[in-house]
């Protein structure tokens, strides 16, 4: 069967399984009347339609954010194996804070070993969940103030040896977890040369899974800021740094481009308006047509903001959340003639309180209205349990969605990646495999 003429449509079985879905919602909604927070109520996880959505095959989490992967129970079992480093113990707003420490290096005051210091007793698992997640939101402090000193706490991987060690537990996370292909949108600090052996990093752990599961896929996404305080000349040191990376790190294994898209990150309230950055993610497309915008737009709920009408501008292929779409009804038709892919999160807009009731999210009526849509984590170490499993629970629990729906939405994944047609065919019929087994194995 070819990946490009593939039909969503239920046989017979999966008509069974759609009314096991079903029942599994009604029964859920039956007996769960708290508040929706996979960080905060863990037995959101115990039910079986939660169990379902960790079982079925979701093919691809297009919209994660470097060093937001690991989930906490997993990253402390990782940071148990890595001697170099070490966690400040002392008080708040630091305490938690995590830094590589070469050996022989002095160890800064208040700094331990965090395996010594779990071990010790210094931290709970608790205790690092509450203030490396948002559960741990200081009502004294915005969601979003909140939300970067947990990534302030993670600022830990400045040797290319950590970040290859941290991304194959990353890789090997996502393989065991079921995910076919990831794309990671990174920072890329430094010199080109340095944002290079950081890529470089990322690749060689992938390689190192990939040996072991040559079906699993990776590729990245180099970002630049747009904090409006940030000086222009930064983003675009970013930006070129990221088409050094695009034109001298390639995967090499499959014969295709690594870093495949560009886009610009932060809280969108406190940035520039994408119009600003215009000409030069243009020129950076127009000088190297291979690389696609994949822009961040809409995650706000600002009235006026015109971040979608402007980034809509620009032609990207995927957009990140395009929350406030529902504020430029006329650009709908827009989206799904141009087959520009929407990257929905919906927990992360509900942990960031974009909307506070998931059954009122606006992509309902997106999805409904027939607009190209992906499922996605965003920032799941901050804010999930197991990534991508929370927003296919969240949406097949409260958007009302049948098994058809999640089929096109676990499809989408696929078609709307960045591999090539080669290793699309290859994943679509690795994805159609497993999901035929869920569906015997389901019933």
């Amino acid at each position: 069967m070819l990946f490009k003429d593939y039909r969503i449509a239920l046989n017979e079985a999966e008509q069974s399984l759609d009314k096991r879905l079903s029942a599994l919602r009604d029964e859920f909604l039956r007996s769960y009347h708290g508040e929706f927070n996979p960080l905060k109520n863990s037995d959101l996880w115990q039910n079986g339609l939660y169990r379902f959505c960790h079982f079925l095959p979701k093919g691809a989490d297009l919209h994660i954010h470097g060093l937001a992967c690991l989930p906490v129970e997993e990253f402390i079992q990782w940071l148990m194996s890595q001697d170099d480093i070490f966690i400040f113990t002392g008080e708040m707003p630091k305490r938690g804070s995590l830094r590589t420490i070469a050996p022989g290096a002095a160890v800064p005051e208040g700094f331990k070993r965090f395996s010594d210091a779990f071990l010790d007793g210094d931290f709970s698992t608790d205790e690092l969940r509450t203030i490396w997640t948002l559960l741990g939101e200081n009502p004294h402090q915005t969601v979003w103030e909140w939300f970067e000193t947990i990534f302030d706490r993670h600022m830990y991987a400045t040797s290319d040896s950590i970040v290859r060690r941290y991304y194959e537990a990353v890789f090997r996370y996502y393989v065991r977890i079921g995910i076919q292909h990831i794309e990671i949108r990174v920072l890329t600090f430094g010199t080109p040369q340095e944002a290079a052996s950081m890529a470089t990093a990322i690749r060689d752990a992938y390689y190192a899974v990939m040996d072991s599961e040559p079906g699993f896929s990776v590729k990245l996404l180099g970002c630049g800021l747009k904090y409006s305080w940030v000086d222009l000349g930064v983003t675009t040191s970013m930006m070129e740094n990221a088409l050094y990376i695009h034109e001298n790190v390639k995967d090499t294994r499959r014969g295709e481009d690594f870093l495949v898209g560009l886009d610009l990150v932060n809280e969108e309230d406190r940035s520039n308006n994408i119009s600003f950055y215009g000409g030069l993610l243009t020129r950076c497309v127009r000088e190297h047509p291979s690389l696609k915008l994949m822009l961040h737009c809409g995650e706000t709920l600002h009235t006026g903001s015109t971040s979608v009408p402007e980034a809509l501008q620009l032609c990207p292929v995927r957009i990140g959340h395009g929350f406030n779409l529902f504020r430029h009804k006329h650009l709908e038709d827009v989206i799904k003639d141009n087959d520009i892919c929407m990257e929905v999160c919906p927990v992360s807009n509900l942990e960031l309180h974009y909307v506070n009731d998931l059954r009122k999210h606006p992509a309902i009526e997106y999805f409904r209205k027939g607009l190209p849509m992906v499922l996605a984590s965003d920032d799941p170490a901050f804010q999930e349990r197991e990534n991508l499993t929370d927003d296919f629970f969240a949406a097949a629990a409260f958007w009302d969605l049948s098994l058809a729906d999640l089929k096109l939405l676990a499809f989408n994944s696929i078609k709307y990646c960045s591999a090539s047609s080669e290793t699309k065919q290859s994943m679509f019929e690795e994805w159609l495999r497993r999901w035929d087994a869920f569906v015997l194995t389901s019933l």
